[in-house]
């Protein structure tokens, strides 16, 4: 079950972290996970192109000094941890039991105030969603509009692109993450999906280059982008508005277990995109 945990925190004294501190968080996570089942934190830390969760970075009030941001004590913060199998999911919030309230980033110790794993009017991004519900009230729609919450990293060949061009980019590895995870569910024909996309699917982006500061200097996209449709079988339209529901969950990109390519599904572009992000890393 494709679950949403929000976390919410408060810094214990003021302190700083860098301000590409999704690591710091995938670390804690790892380290939580390994109290309860050493195993599977071991198999989550392997290199493997597909894993079962998604990081966001930490999201709050900072004051920021080029790589650095700065937490003040007594102010509250969050992130957000997805999980795509069950048993990850109990794990994960076995280990926020055994916490004893405090997680820590780096040196930074924090309190555990809050977990939130249902819809809530202070945050859109605690959900949680079973794997047939995700596939039964996929809608039908022609286009959608996917909001690129976090700085999103997107491979083509050797280099980063600041600019996504295409359906595909964003949603095949979507569908391939549904195809290992969604056992019960039937399947995504990849090569028919990705023809589909490259044939009858278009992408209008508004974004904006981020950079960020991850063992050098990478480059990716942030902002909006709308996915169209030509194609009128309603298989394919169940199956593009499935994987652009199921990228909550997923992220879009690479590295989304340490904060990239935090993403939703949004109803309109709203007036001013670019206030309303979950974090800008600033630039080197």
């Amino acid at each position: 079950m494709p679950a949403s945990t929000v976390i919410k925190l408060i810094a214990k004294r003021t302190d700083r972290l860098p301000a590409t501190n999704g690591k710091l968080i995938h670390s804690a996570f790892l380290k939580m996970i390994e109290h309860i089942d050493p195993e599977t934190s071991a198999l989550l830390h392997e290199n493997r192109p597909y894993k079962p969760f998604t990081i966001s970075p930490l999201i709050g009030d900072f004051r920021k000094a080029g790589k650095w941001i700065s937490v003040r004590g007594g102010n509250e913060y969050w992130f957000r941890v997805t999980t795509l199998a069950d048993e990850l999911h109990q794990y994960w919030i076995q280990s926020l039991i055994r916490s004893r309230l405090t997680i820590h980033l780096a040196r930074v110790p924090f309190l555990l105030s809050e977990v939130l794993m249902t819809p809530h009017k202070a945050t859109p991004w605690a959900i949680y969603q079973p794997y047939h519900k995700l596939w039964e009230q996929a809608e039908n729609a022609s286009t959608f509009i996917l909001k690129f919450e976090s700085p999103t990293l997107i491979k083509r060949g050797s280099r980063w692109i600041d600019h996504p061009d295409s359906a595909r980019a964003l949603l095949l590895n979507v569908a391939k993450k549904w195809n290992i995870f969604a056992r019960n569910l039937p399947p995504i024909d990849l090569d028919t999906f990705a023809g589909r996309l490259d044939a009858a699917v278009t992408l209008h982006a508004q974004v904006q280059t981020a950079a960020l500061q991850y063992k050098g200097l990478l480059t990716g996209f942030q902002g909006i982008c709308t996915v169209t449709t030509t194609e009128t079988d309603p298989e394919f339209r169940h199956r593009l508005n499935l994987m652009g529901n199921y990228a909550f969950f997923t992220g879009i990109g690479a590295k989304t277990t340490q904060g990239m390519g935090q993403v939703r599904r949004i109803p309109e572009i709203p007036p001013n995109e670019n206030s309303e992000r979950i974090n800008q890393c600033p630039k080197k």
